[in-house]
């Protein structure tokens, strides 16, 4: 049995299903019926299956039919919104809207907007996203959620109040695709993790439930939630039906599971297919009448979400894909050296210590920027390529660069507020084995030694200026407004703070040229100072409101103080309600400071490029370019978003 080749026929064939199945109207059918194996039924007009088949078919390219397909569906989802973007249950203009009408709901809204999003994030405009929100505002059962299932006023009969699991799983999903996570729907889904109580009254299994959370938690119970949907698999390797098991392949990929372990539940699905598509299955408890439940599903929507679980599967994990970038066997060499080399350091100590490192150093290796960091210093050499110098050495330097992004990040959190006195001993440690390291391997050379001591020195006085002049008494609600604020001026501080980054790049260069005051090494701690400033100032563009309510005056957090300090001297009295006046530091935000943050971020990422460019002998600057491109394309990325933010600000109240 050939599973890929299996696994691709049965999505083309899905795919081939969908299409001749697809309504004029560009939706699906919706079958009701009160025996869970559909044997008798019949067709109403619910808009929502709609919504969710698109969802899952946003697993694969906008292409060929496919595209056709969605492209059908999204038009049709768009035609259902209401003015307010707020989707029914019922397709609009519908029998069953005036025979049984229900009101406007967050489950068929959130489930909409994240469909679309999905296929086309351009869609749906900042205005109407500021619309859902608005939506979410006036159906929260308290402030910040969770939220009503239904979109009724505050006088409502006390039946239409209710708050469920399963609906604000959808919200936090479409939550989530804002970059936005809430506190109070992470704790209703970890006290349903917690308790193995997946209910909800609006669907027929725990499997759907657990989908809907999968798509979005990424919290520290996720793998109590994985290890209950094993426990509920039988020993076919399914979960009863087609649909269930589908259900259950896509949760379990989605908290992470390996995939080589699902591969008999997937043939259990294939072996389910018939003439392109699957069976219908209960879905969505559509009501109960007599205390008889009446079922909605469709052959359409099972398909759909077989063909999620199938494209799942076979997808390879990003992480492969960030491997398979180590274009070269030294270069795998190396990256393996280096983890071996810090495994072998920290298994001599505790079991606490070797532990917090582990967590901390997969925390930093995740993604492509991980190995950035670890492999600069063989980057340097390899473009460089002057002189041989000792692997084992190049090696060494790689995990100082390791050990120092632990040990900063970790002091960082305490510079903040926020440290975590149990990782203190961790960080003493990775800034004893950088030192000693350095102090080793370059022993006998005072000018390295004297160069590598003005580096930790910058390091040091930086954090205790941000310490001392960076920071505000946040009490309550309200953020004291020091009498003077932080001065950054040519923004050297943000560079002293990180430029350590540059170390194993400079020792390798020191190792070719022997000389610390040459202009190569003056280019090339140009080169960092300017991409760490462009980088910290990118960052700040993002973060700005988050440090704003920590009390962290950042370049983007002072220059929204001081534009809104001006015209509210008289009236200010140090004091600024950020709940009162956040919509104005918003506004201050994005029609002045952005530019302002953006293009000092540009600037930086200019003068980079030419200190690059002044370093003699680099042959190779492609992963240097990438470092630059990547904040280079967030930074004009967010100067291109300010008009639908302003939108956004302009709708939302």
């Amino acid at each position: 049995m050939n599973l890929d080749k299996d696994i691709e026929n049965a999505i083309s064939s899905g795919i081939n299903y969908l299409s001749q199945k697809q309504k004029r109207d560009g939706s699906f059918s919706n079958r009701v019926s009160t025996s869970k194996n559909f044997s008798s039924y019949e067709e109403n007009q619910s808009a929502f299956p709609t919504s969710l088949i698109l969802s899952s078919l946003n697993s694969f390219p906008n292409m060929g039919e496919l595209g056709k397909i969605k492209n059908n569906v999204s038009k049709f989802i768009l035609g259902q919104r209401s003015e307010f973007w707020s989707w029914n249950y019922w397709k609009r203009n519908s029998a069953e809207s005036s025979k049984s009408p229900y009101p406007e709901d967050l489950d068929d809204t959130c489930c909409a907007v994240a469909a679309l999003t999905g296929y086309d994030s351009k869609s749906v405009s900042a205005g109407a996203i500021a619309k859902v929100i608005n939506l979410l505002a006036y159906s929260e059962s308290k402030e910040g959620g969770p939220y009503f299932t239904w979109i009724t006023p505050p006088d409502a009969n006390k039946g239409w109040k209710d708050t469920d699991l399963a609906v604000n799983s959808n919200v936090g999903y479409f939550l989530s695709l804002q970059d936005v996570t809430l506190p109070s729907i992470v704790s209703l889904t970890e006290k349903a993790i917690a308790s193995d109580k997946y209910d909800s009254p609006y669907y027929h299994s725990e499997n759907s439930v657990i989908y809907f959370i999968s798509r979005w938690y990424k919290g520290k119970k996720k793998s109590k939630a994985l290890s209950y949907l094993l426990e509920k698999r039988q020993c076919n390797h399914s979960w009863g039906n087609p649909l269930e098991t589908a259900l259950a392949i896509s949760a379990l990929i989605n908290f992470g599971y390996e995939k080589e372990k699902l591969e008999r539940s997937i043939e259990y699905i294939l072996r389910h297919q018939k003439s392109g598509g699957w069976k219908e299955h209960p879905f969505v408890i559509e009501f109960i009448k007599k205390k008889r439940k009446h079922y909605a599903g469709s052959s359409e929507l099972t398909t759909a979400f077989c063909l999620e679980a199938l494209g799942k599967f076979s997808t390879p994990d990003k992480k492969m894909k960030s491997k398979g970038k180590l274009a070269d066997s030294k270069q795998q060499k190396m990256r393996k050296r280096i983890i071996e080399m810090s495994d072998r350091r920290f298994s001599e100590l505790s079991s606490e210590l070797s532990e917090s490192f582990l967590a901390a150093r997969k925390k930093i290796l995740k993604g492509d920027k991980g190995d950035q960091i670890m492999l600069l210093p063989y980057y340097f050499q390899k473009s460089l390529g002057q002189k041989e110098i000792d692997e084992r050495l190049i090696a060494e330097l790689g995990a100082t660069s390791l050990y120092g992004w632990t040990a900063y990040t970790i002091y960082d959190d305490f510079l903040d507020g926020e440290g975590d006195p149990k990782l203190l001993s961790l960080a003493n440690i990775c800034l004893r084995e950088l030192t000693s390291i350095y102090s080793v391997n370059f022993s006998n050379d005072e000018k390295f030694l004297s160069f590598f001591g003005k580096i930790m020195d910058r390091i040091d006085s930086a954090n205790s200026w941000e310490a001392s002049n960076c920071r505000a008494k946040i009490v309550g609600s309200c953020l004291m407004i020091p009498e003077r604020l932080p001065e950054y001026e040519n923004m050297e501080k943000l560079a002293d703070r990180s430029i350590g980054h540059a170390l194993g790049a400079a020792a390798i260069l020191y190792l070719n040229t022997n000389e610390t005051e040459s202009e190569e090494m003056k280019n090339l701690i140009s080169f960092f100072e300017n991409y760490i400033i462009a980088r910290q100032l990118n960052d700040d563009a993002h973060d700005w409101e988050e440090d704003l309510k920590r009390g962290q005056l950042s370049p983007a957090v002072v220059s929204v103080l001081k534009r809104y300090a001006k015209p509210n001297a008289s009236k200010n009295n140090g004091e600024l309600d950020l709940k009162k006046q956040l919509k104005q530091l918003q506004k201050i935000f994005w029609y002045d400071v952005i530019h302002e943050i953006c293009d000092k971020a540009l600037f930086h990422i200019k003068e980079s490029r030419k200190n690059l460019e002044s370093i003699k002998g680099l042959k190779d600057k492609a992963i240097f370019e990438s470092m630059l491109g990547a904040v280079e394309e967030s930074a004009q990325k967010a100067v291109t978003e300010q008009k639908e933010m302003l939108e956004f600000l302009e709708e939302y109240r």
